[in-house]
């Protein structure tokens, strides 16, 4: 077989075990929050938009109050990455590049973990890469307009439903523009500013649930849930603190050697009893 052929194998297996592990143990906290979430549809909600709890939603009237109705998503959403990584990889330098970048991928962590279990951070990042490899393309035709753009401010609109950093995008695009010459005309051009109105509208069901809330989400105690980390142990008390939380989760060696010096304080999955539907989280 072609290395292509070799990595989509390598692809479909890990999504099939993913999907596996994904069954087999019980739901995180965060998850049991979420899923609370989807059972009261709403515009937006105390501290996420409503990305996460409709997906949760679906996915669950699909296959049931279980495991995997929840996390049904997750592995799939992690595949999707994988492919646009690919896909973008290969578009920008070559088949190579491509492989090996989704199989460094696949060896972060902190990825791994979001292509279990079902959070706002899986969302996040499918959108985040799509759109990625969107406005490169929008890019390409530039200055003639192309679909490309308003779909980039589409992706960008559902990624900030699911995690409200999702909209740094905008300012990443912004700096490429302004700092580009080549580019600079396109700040001026139909395509970026059809790219700003679908971002906008893509935000008007948070921002009229938190009008009808008396903006909640701006609260301190909000803001702090977040911008919080979810992994297990993070420790912002020092900047030392902080730097090894993000090494843990980026680096395979950092992960592991933390694994083995940890002490509770987290949730391991080896220690997870099996076999509770996510009613028992209440």
């Amino acid at each position: 077989m072609k290395p292509r052929q070799w990595l989509f194998l390598f692809l479909a297996l890990l999504t099939g075990f993913r999907f596996l592990l994904a069954a087999s143990y019980e739901l995180s906290s965060d998850e049991c929050y979420y899923y609370l979430w989807s059972q009261h549809p709403a515009l937006s909600y105390f501290s996420k938009g409503p990305g996460v709890a409709f997906a949760i939603r679906a996915s669950t009237a699909l296959f049931g109050a279980t495991e995997f109705g929840v996390r049904f998503f997750s592995p799939l959403l992690a595949l999707g990455t994988s492919l646009i990584v690919y896909f973008f990889a290969r578009h920008v330098y070559d088949e190579r590049v491509a492989i090996w970048t989704v199989i460094l991928l696949n060896t972060i962590p902190i990825f791994n973990v979001g292509a279990i279990v079902m959070t706002i951070d899986p969302l996040s990042i499918f959108f985040w890469a799509a759109s990625l490899y969107t406005f490169w393309l929008a890019l390409e035709e530039s200055p003639r307009f192309t679909w490309w753009w308003p779909f980039t401010g589409l992706l960008i609109g559902l990624g900030f439903l699911a995690k409200y950093t999702n909209a740094i995008e905008i300012l990443s695009i912004l700096i490429v523009l302004g700092t580009t010459k080549r580019y600079r005309r396109d700040l001026q051009g139909t395509g970026f500013w059809s790219l700003i109105i679908v971002v906008v509208l893509c935000t008007i069901p948070v921002f009229v649930w938190n009008q009808q809330h008396a903006w909640i989400t701006l609260t301190p105690a909000a803001v702090s849930i977040a911008a919080s980390p979810s992994a297990p142990g993070h420790s912002s008390n020092s900047w030392a603190g902080i730097a090894w939380s993000i090494l843990r989760s980026s680096s395979p060696a950092c992960s592991g050697a933390s694994a083995g010096v940890s002490k509770g304080g987290g949730c391991n999955l080896s220690r997870v009893s099996l076999g509770h539907s996510p009613s028992r989280c209440w």
